[in-house]
């Protein structure tokens, strides 16, 4: 009998009720600017992380929305794909779905047991009255994130993105 292999793909960080602690910036985008290849869209280019930080505050501030979650933080990662620049353009294309909107940093993970890509997504449009990435706009995001893997790894076996808790098959 074969046995299927299951891989998650998408992974959210934090929890559905997010990152809402004051400090949830600076420990995200310092975590994830720790890694390799960071890009994103949003924010100057050749920015540290600590201006990155400053721009998504500025978005939070200025905004006209009050919530508690700050940002998005999750993991995208494809069962063997180790290929640096395949991941660089894997994280162009899934951030592009949320940049004209909401800043977005993403960077490659080369973690030895598993390569994966982090994303931070601000839950805060620079965009002035752009509503705030809420649980529910975010979810409107996810088949486009399906769509994206399931165009660029169409021989990929039984990939799926855990959901709420429910498995999304690519």
């Amino acid at each position: 009998m074969h046995k299927e292999q299951k891989y998650n793909v998408f992974k959210i960080h934090g929890g559905l009720e997010g990152h809402t602690n004051f400090d949830a910036y600076d420990n995200v985008l310092n975590y994830v600017f720790a890694k390799n290849y960071v890009n994103g869209y949003g924010y100057p280019c050749n920015s540290t992380a600590r201006e990155i930080i400053a721009c998504f505050k500025i978005a939070r501030d200025t905004s006209p929305y009050i919530q508690d979650r700050l940002l998005w933080h999750f993991t995208v990662s494809i069962k063997g794909l180790r290929r640096p620049t395949v991941y660089q353009e894997l994280g162009r294309m899934i951030s592009e779905l949320f940049a004209t909107q909401y800043q977005v940093v993403y960077a490659l993970d080369q973690d030895p047991g598993k390569h994966h890509l982090h994303f931070v997504v601000n839950a805060f449009s620079y965009r002035p009255n752009v509503a705030p990435l809420t649980e529910d706009r975010f979810e409107m995001f996810v088949p486009y994130i399906q769509n994206i893997i399931k165009t660029a790894f169409p021989a990929t076996k039984l990939l799926y993105l855990d959901w709420k808790g429910e498995k999304l098959y690519v």
